[in-house]
């Protein structure tokens, strides 16, 4: 109720849910992120697709160089890229590691 009135979603929602069956959980990424993919393989399953076919890229694009990651990105991207790959998916500016998602995806 709280939050229908917080957001002013009276014309949208009614609060039929008893407030001792709703949860409100401290966001967690990684855990949404998996939540979140596990949910739209299952719809996807559910509208017929094959697993073995499913592909999801992840990650916003905007230009080459402007998605910032960390070393244990570029650490697990070398599990599965050579190094001469990995130069060209990887590149530093300003001292901060940048991932290539266009060339990721082209991999």
């Amino acid at each position: 109720r709280i939050f229908i009135d917080i957001y002013g979603l009276q014309d949208e929602l009614i609060p039929d849910v008893e407030d001792k069956d709703v949860t409100v959980r401290k966001a967690d990424l990684q855990r949404d992120i998996r939540s979140l993919l596990s949910y739209a393989v299952g719809c996807m399953r559910k509208l017929g697709a094959s697993p073995d076919r499913i592909q999801i890229i992840i990650g916003p694009h905007i230009c080459p160089d402007c998605y910032e990651v960390g070393e244990d990105v570029k650490n697990t991207y070398a599990e599965f890229f050579s190094h001469n790959e990995l130069d060209k998916l990887f590149t530093l500016h300003d001292k901060k590691l940048h991932l290539n998602l266009l060339q990721t995806i082209r991999k």
